[in-house]
């Protein structure tokens, strides 16, 4: 099944113009998200519901342009307006998450982005994307029969 990330606009913040969270903030914290659940960059693509739309406010329903196989895919939007965007077109299988912008106060809650991840693992389990194990973190620990 295809997996969508869809985001609501695109940002003045993109390095690169063509491709959605390309070197921004927003980009690097959700790169670590999908990351950690075992999504690389080649299994989902990167997309906006208003890719034509920069300003601020929300885009009106003549800028969406969403792809049409997103009915019968997967999507985790970041945010309520692109969640919107995707539940109008007909999407079945969606979760929100909260957008990755710093500037977001959710982010700031105790354990924000560890929730984030395990509401993304179980969402891909549940749909049956196939996903590699998350990093393993080894904490060294002294042997009584090391060197040290």
């Amino acid at each position: 099944m295809k997996l969508y990330i869809v985001g609501q606009n695109p940002s003045i913040k993109n390095w690169h113009a063509e491709i959605p969270f390309w070197g921004s903030p927003s980009g690097v914290r959700l790169r670590r998200l999908l990351n950690y659940v075992g999504l690389g960059d080649t299994e989902y693509s990167l997309i906006n519901a208003a890719p034509n739309w920069y300003q601020r406010t929300p885009p009106p329903a003549s800028a969406i342009d969403l792809p049409e196989d997103i009915k019968t895919a997967a999507a985790i939007c970041l945010g309520r307006v692109a969640e919107k965007y995707v539940l109008r077109s007909g999407c079945k299988h969606v979760i929100c998450i909260p957008h990755p912008s710093p500037r977001n106060r959710v982010w700031n809650e105790r354990n924000a982005e560890h929730k984030a991840q395990y509401a993304i693992a179980s969402f891909l389990r549940s749909i049956n994307v196939e996903q590699q194990p998350p990093p393993q973190t080894h904490k060294l620990s002294r042997d009584k029969t090391g060197p040290f």
